[in-house]
């Protein structure tokens, strides 16, 4: 048998052998996927049985994992300079900085809390002020939410509110605040999230754990719901040492009065402040 025979008997059995490869990897997906719609009837079921309808439109997202962040004064520092120009540094003690910039002043504490005063005139809003909100998170490398912005205005003042996000991930006890007065910016507060990431933990809860996690609270502490309308894997931030700062999975379950958080690595409930 000659060379060219040979070679493609061998691409011929190399095909064949990934044709099978591709037909068990395949049937493998088609089962998993089979058994996990199966799991989500089973589910729905049995919040039925407990008079709680499970909306089809829950978002069955994958679990989170926990991480670590650790505060950067430099990188701290830089952003802040760039929404305030050239700046003066002081440190205050307890892990409190304060800035002193040509367009205003900064105080920005090692929990991530801060607060920022502007001169007139350095953020005009106009028609837009969540459009001017966001140009100024972009300055401050703060990630954000913009479709969750809330405007509140009465008479000369504006006040937007919007979500802070880690990696496009919302983080449901973090938010900053625009106080605009005649559409000029004066005051920032809010929640910044450190910029150097220190390490993270395992995947934390499925979605399906943390819903009989939530069922079982339910009966427990007496709620009353009748239907789960949306689920919301995100973070809450704490801060167990001044400067740095744990982001721990956290569902939220919408339902038809109100939300509840459920720790995504413990299954527990979360208060939010």
């Amino acid at each position: 048998m000659d060379g060219s025979k040979i070679k493609n008997i061998v691409l011929l059995i190399l095909f064949l052998t990934n044709v099978f490869l591709l037909g068990m990897l395949l049937t493998d997906y088609s089962e998993k996927r089979a058994a996990e719609e199966e799991g989500w009837e089973q589910l729905t079921a049995i919040f039925a049985e407990n008079g709680i309808a499970l909306s089809p439109t829950v978002q069955k997202e994958e679990p989170l994992k926990p991480y670590s962040l650790r505060r950067d004064a430099e990188g701290e520092r830089a952003a802040v300079e760039k929404l305030l120009g050239n700046l003066e540094f002081l440190d205050m003690g307890g892990n409190i900085y304060f800035y002193n910039g040509v367009d205003g002043q900064a105080t920005f504490r090692g929990t991530g809390e801060f607060d920022i005063v502007l001169q007139a005139g350095v953020v005009s809003a106009g028609n837009e002020p969540v459009q001017a909100a966001c140009g100024v998170l972009k300055k401050l490398g703060i990630g954000y939410d913009r479709d969750r912005a809330d405007v509140k205005a009465e008479r000369s003042m504006t006040v937007v509110t919007i979500p802070v996000c880690w990696q496009d991930i919302q983080v449901f006890n973090a938010q900053v605040t625009f106080t605009f007065s005649s559409e000029t910016l004066i005051l920032i507060s809010g929640r910044r999230l450190p910029d150097t990431e220190s390490g993270q933990g395992s995947v934390g809860l499925p979605p399906k754990t943390l819903l009989m996690d939530f069922l079982r609270a339910v009966n427990e502490g007496g709620y009353v719901c009748s239907e789960v309308t949306e689920m919301q894997c995100g973070y809450i931030m704490n801060v167990p040492v001044s400067g740095d700062v744990e982001l721990v999975p956290v569902w939220r379950i919408g339902t038809d009065v109100g939300d509840y958080y459920f720790n995504g690595v413990t299954g527990r409930e979360e208060i939010l402040a």
